[in-house]
């Protein structure tokens, strides 16, 4: 119990922690996402961020964008639930290549205010 309390503290504390992405790369946000704490947020500038392969979330985290026309993710995204409780937020981006989402019971998935396509190349807003 006293460990779980010290986790929650923990994220609770980061989640005043923000990043901002300025490489518009999928490395460059990969590695911040890996660098930033849970319960931190992920802030990406307007612009089209790029890469061949899939943008991994695996922890709880805000990913927050400039909106759906002006935050484009050229890549898949794929958002993983991790053991660690919390929310995973995307907000205000779009994204080109699909999203893949693997919920667990310990993790809140949100999308918001956000465009998608899907495989057969069509896509659609997610509405809150």
């Amino acid at each position: 119990a006293a460990e779980a309390e010290a986790e929650a503290e923990a994220e609770a504390e980061a989640g005043g922690v923000e990043a901002t992405v300025s490489d518009f790369t999928l490395a460059a946000l990969q590695k911040a996402h890996d660098e930033i704490p849970n319960g931190g947020v992920l802030r990406l500038p307007a612009g089209s961020y790029t890469g061949h392969g899939t943008f991994t979330i695996s922890k709880p985290i805000s990913i927050q964008g400039e909106g759906k026309e002006s935050t484009v993710l050229s890549f898949r995204l794929e958002i993983h639930g991790s053991s660690a409780r919390g929310s995973v937020t995307v907000n205000a981006v779009k994204v080109t290549q699909g999203v893949a989402i693997k919920e667990n019971a310990y993790t809140r998935i949100e999308l918001k205010a956000m465009y998608m396509t899907v495989p057969n190349g069509s896509g659609g807003d997610v509405r809150e």
